[in-house]
């Protein structure tokens, strides 16, 4: 369905070192992303900007990191819905990550 989009908010390291059991969160959204690249549903990646943490720990954790043609969009605030054109990504083409 090119409507849909799965998306995948604020997965990055420094953002899941208290997570609740952070294994088992990271197993299941990256079985979800594979179900989705599986079932033709573009996976959407959106990252927090972190000014305070390591360059490192801004990065989507490797375990659900985007794979080519993913689409990664990155945001200033907490408010994932103030990204402007969030909704053209649905059709339009992949961006590369």
């Amino acid at each position: 369905m090119p409507d849909t989009a799965l998306l995948i908010i604020d997965m990055q390291s420094a953002l899941l070192t208290d997570a609740h059991d952070v294994e088992a969160c990271l197993r299941r959204v990256a079985n979800l992303a594979e179900q989705a690249r599986s079932a033709g549903v573009r996976p959407i990646y959106l990252r927090q900007r972190l000014s305070d943490v390591p360059a490192g720990l801004n990065e989507i954790h490797p375990a659900v990191a985007p794979r080519p043609g993913d689409v990664v969009l990155d945001k200033d605030s907490t408010d994932s819905s103030s990204i402007p054109g969030l909704g053209s990504y649905w059709t339009s083409e992949p961006c590369a990550v």
